[in-house]
């Protein structure tokens, strides 16, 4: 099953890629797109070459022959399990992120190292005021005088949670990227982070988060979703300066054209979560 992956720059001036010829290079791109989620696929030649050259006419010995340039190379690794042979695309990891929940779809290289599991996580300190105690005996508990309880409490204000920010905003990513894969394989941990900063450093979410989603709505004809929070971030401080420095995003602004769409009557009358 094909796969949309993206492409570091440093592909172009890596070392062992600038060595191999310019069809090697692109067969080790189309491999890519093809491996399971781990970098394995069949080593089968007939296949890869339908899959990467559909439309050329390169036959089955010369795909053999690129995948043994980019395995010389170190790119590739052949390896067999139960009579079957595989190719694994080494360093696979560092080209792309591996899911936690992640599965393989073919077996693993029997010489590839397991990765180190995740550290377990660390137990919070909890309050000295939060500690569950027994209650007190009634029988030689001191009598306080009863303080009076006031008629009416003022409601505790909202807590503004940074996974309540990320979910409302891959929401409305969605509306306008349905399954996109960039915003499914986005990692909850590194957003929550991300909008914990925003958090953090006052941002209004309204007028500071909201706009700067809208602005990747209205560009969806030229590009697709942001790749990661990180990339809505220098926009996010943009647009809280701007709107400090007493600028013209009070509120969220909608293009006339787009305000009879589903996303943007979202836009605006999305609730704050702070």
């Amino acid at each position: 099953m094909s796969r949309i992956r993206p492409l570091s720059p440093d592909f172009w001036t890596w070392e062992a890629v600038i060595d191999c010829t310019p069809m090697s290079r692109l067969l080790f791109l189309g491999l890519q797109n093809f491996a399971d989620p781990f970098g394995v696929l069949p080593l089968k030649s007939g296949t890869i070459r339908m899959q990467v050259f559909p439309g050329d006419e390169i036959d089955d010995a010369a795909v053999r022959a690129m995948l043994e340039e980019l395995a010389a190379h170190g790119l590739v690794r052949f390896y067999t399990v139960e009579g079957l042979a595989y190719l694994r695309i080494v360093d696979w990891r560092l080209l792309h992120r591996v899911a936690r929940r992640a599965r393989r779809r073919y077996p693993a290289d029997p010489a590839e190292p397991e990765p180190p599991p995740p550290p377990p996580p660390q137990p919070q300190p909890v309050p000295a005021d939060a500690t569950e105690q027994a209650p007190p005996d009634p029988a030689t508990a001191p009598v306080e005088p009863a303080e009076a309880v006031p008629s009416e409490r003022p409601p505790p204000a909202p807590i503004a949670k940074p996974e309540r920010w990320r979910r409302i905003i891959k929401n409305l990513l969605r509306q306008y990227w349905a399954r996109h894969p960039l915003i499914e394989l986005m990692d909850d941990d590194i957003a929550d982070r991300w909008t914990a900063k925003w958090i953090a450093q006052g941002c209004d979410f309204q007028r500071d988060i909201v706009p700067v989603v809208r602005d990747f709505c209205v560009m969806k004809p030229f590009c697709g979703p942001p790749v990661g929070f990180q990339e809505l971030d220098e926009h996010v401080g943009r647009n809280r300066a701007r709107r400090e420095a007493g600028g013209d995003n009070q509120s969220p602004i909608v293009p006339e054209e787009a305000r009879e769409t589903s996303w943007a009557q979202d836009v605006l009358t999305l609730p704050s979560p702070r």
